[in-house]
């Protein structure tokens, strides 16, 4: 009778100590909220000033921070790809997963310098009479660059022969243009990729103008695979250190998890079938968690933090207790 007392006192212990932990935890959770809400028109403020600061980039002619558009769904993803029929069967060759898809335009004035009675370029025995005399003009485009300079590229070229007939007075022709483009990507925190984009254009077929970048107006658009669906991991071993907690000591420890639940690898939501270590004062305990919930997610500055209940061992007795951990 004696030892079935003492059971129900350990379980009540048990019970208590339960109860007092959750409602320490729920107040956390509830104080982190209120203390969250203070700060939603200083977050929004913020995210104005970017908004415009983005904006401000756009303005400059050749560059231009290209917005990412987050999807979950691929066909969303491949419609970029539509045409690209040869790119798909190299990546699934490769075995790739395809995760962002862009599209870039670059557009040149339509204005072109072509103005008559100007000196032509080069001329071949003027005013000869010759058939074979001509007269050689550039035509150029130009566009505005960031510092308010004007920059001009041959584009295309005239050759007219004033003593031919006029089916052969003329011949044109279009310089073999160089288009190039540099882009940078850049991840946010959030997984969310930011890409800037600069086109210009070269002609290094003449040698007047050989290495001058022609900026070209840019537009883009670039779309990102982001995986929303969640699913279990069988195999994902996990190694944590562990702060745990029984009725009757604290201490600290190392665990290894075995599955997990959640988006991807690095983004659980539970972690199952965890066995570990717990060190207080001079006592080893050996314990086993079933599952542990990532209370991480709801949480500042830390994204990853579990809290889940475990049995041990301390020779000779069992206890119980609920521990929380971070995944290396």
């Amino acid at each position: 009778m004696k030892i079935a007392f003492s059971a129900y006192i350990e379980t009540a212990k048990l019970i208590v100590f339960g109860a007092l932990l959750l409602f320490g935890i729920i107040f956390g959770l509830r104080t982190y909220h209120w203390i969250e809400s203070k700060f939603d028109n200083a977050e929004e403020q913020t995210r104005l000033e970017i908004a415009a600061a983005r904006e401000e980039y756009r303005i400059t002619i050749n560059q231009l921070r290209a917005e990412t558009k987050v999807v979950s769904d691929k066909s969303e993803l491949n419609a970029l790809l539509k045409d690209n029929a040869e790119m798909r069967k190299l990546i699934a060759a490769n075995h790739e997963e395809i995760k962002n898809v862009g599209t870039i335009t670059g557009s040149v004035n339509e204005n072109r310098s072509l103005v008559l009675g100007d000196a032509s370029d080069h001329t071949f025995r003027p005013g000869t009479g010759d058939p074979e005399e001509q007269y050689f003009k550039k035509i150029y485009a130009s566009e505005t660059d960031k510092e308010g300079k004007t920059i001009s590229i041959p584009w295309a070229w005239s050759i007219t022969y004033p003593n031919k007939d006029e089916s052969e007075r003329w011949k044109t022709g279009i310089y073999p243009i160089e288009y190039k483009t540099k882009i940078v990507q850049t991840e946010q925190a959030d997984g969310q990729w930011n890409t800037y984009v600069e086109a210009w254009a070269e002609n290094n077929k003449d040698s007047d103008s050989k290495g001058i970048k022609l900026p070209l107006k840019v537009d883009a658009e670039f779309v990102q695979l982001k995986k929303s669906t969640k699913e279990f991991y069988w195999w994902d071993p996990r190694l944590s250190l562990d702060l745990d907690a029984t009725q009757h000591l604290v201490g600290a420890g190392l665990s290894l998890s075995l599955s997990g639940y959640g988006r991807t690898h690095s983004d659980l939501d539970f972690k199952f079938v965890e066995f570990g270590i717990i060190r207080s004062n001079t006592d080893y305990i050996f314990k086993f968690s079933p599952g542990a919930y990532n209370i991480g997610k709801s949480l500042p500055i830390i994204d990853n933090l579990y809290i889940g209940p475990f049995v041990g061992y301390n020779r000779p007795d069992l206890v119980y207790g609920l521990s929380l951990s971070v995944p290396f």
